[in-house]
């Protein structure tokens, strides 16, 4: 098991990725995590042990089409410890979102046992988790305790290695999240390009981490600071648009 900092998942690290020829640092972190959950349901969907009994194998499709469900959603998990410098699981978070097999559980088991197995194991892995519930619940369903190691995500701490992008700090969980590539791609093909513009870019990453720390600090700056990403981006793409 990799349990190692940076890899989504702790058994196949980001296989997900790997297989669809992405480069991790192209995916920002909700895409990560959808892409991966993708992954592992459409694996686990094709991939049920003979050995399964009628009813298991109806529960397991059920999970499967939960699982799709919260993929759809895609809100998830996120960590408001700063004190943490590696991606760990949780199994509730602050905001009371569930990771994708508490989510599960939840929603096709007992909720009330979910509060609990999080009072004892909220940034456990699966393995980890002394849990006969959770274990009568996996056999229930049709699922091993590798599959539901397969589905646990890990998640980013609030503020690393988002720390050095504001950008990136501002877009996560947002819609934005998936429109930074434009940004990225007019970064690259065009502000590099020009010696004013490679001096704007190593001003930003050098100042980056400084402006990400003030945002944390004073939430009443994000809001603002968001909608002056968004009309940055909406710019770029009407640019864009306007070219063709």
């Amino acid at each position: 098991m990799n349990t190692g900092t940076g890899y989504i998942n702790a058994v196949i690290g980001d296989l997900s990725a790997v297989r669809a020829g992405i480069p991790v640092h192209r995916l920002g972190e909700r895409a990560r995590i959808r892409h991966h959950l993708q992954f592992v349901r459409d694996y686990l969907a094709d991939s049920a042990p003979r050995d399964l009994t009628t009813s298991q194998r109806r529960n397991r499709r059920q999970v499967l089409s939960v699982l799709q469900t919260y993929i759809d959603q895609g809100v998830f998990p996120e960590h408001d410890d700063l004190t943490v410098q590696q991606r760990l699981p949780r199994f509730i978070d602050q905001r009371g979102v569930h990771c994708a097999v508490g989510h599960l559980a939840r929603e096709t088991g007992d909720e009330r046992w979910g509060e609990q197995i999080n009072a004892r194991f909220e940034y456990a892995f699966v393995p980890q988790i002394d849990s006969p519930d959770l274990m009568d619940w996996a056999q229930v369903n049709g699922l091993s305790v590798r599959d539901c190691a397969l589905i646990q995500p890990t998640y980013f701490p609030p503020d690393w290695p988002l720390s050095e992008c504001p950008m990136m700090f501002l877009a996560r969980n947002t819609s934005l999240e998936s429109r930074l590539d434009i940004v990225r791609e007019f970064r690259d093909t065009q502000l590099i390009q020009a010696s004013g513009g490679r001096w704007a870019v190593k001003y930003y990453y050098q100042t980056g981490p400084l402006v990400v720390k003030f945002l944390h600090a004073h939430r009443w700056s994000q809001l603002p600071a968001r909608k002056f990403l968004a009309a940055l981006i909406d710019i770029l793409e009407a640019r864009i648009a306007g070219q063709h």
